[in-house]
């Protein structure tokens, strides 16, 4: 029990400390395996964890991304002297993500 619950520690500190999209994304790919193989597994408490630890991914991956927005700028364009420049956005979308599917298959599990 001890184990788990220090491996449930680790995951909640790397969360906190990525500071990239794709440490967050990996580590919420890695927590919905983890779910999947826990549900397979009819273990409840794994299953519970797992869906705890890609909540907070996707909390910490909403939290990147709208800090890479205050950095980036806004979408459209910008004005540089006399002329409007467009600015390209490379901000990764949730959907691009696929964070909505994501919740789309918790809310059919709740459901169940």
């Amino acid at each position: 029990m001890e184990t788990k619950l220090i491996k449930y520690d680790a995951a909640c500190k790397a969360l906190s400390e990525a500071k990239s999209v794709d440490e967050v994304k990996s580590i919420r790919d890695k927590s919905i395996a983890i779910q999947i193989y826990a549900r397979q597994a009819k273990n409840k408490e794994l299953e519970l964890d797992a869906t705890e630890i890609r909540m907070r991914a996707e909390r910490r991956l909403g939290e990147l991304l709208k800090a890479t927005k205050k950095n980036v700028g806004v979408k459209g364009s910008k004005v540089t002297g006399s002329k409007k420049v467009p600015v390209k956005d490379d901000t990764p979308t949730l959907a691009d993500m696929g964070i909505t599917e994501a919740i789309e298959r918790l809310i059919k599990i709740t459901k169940q």
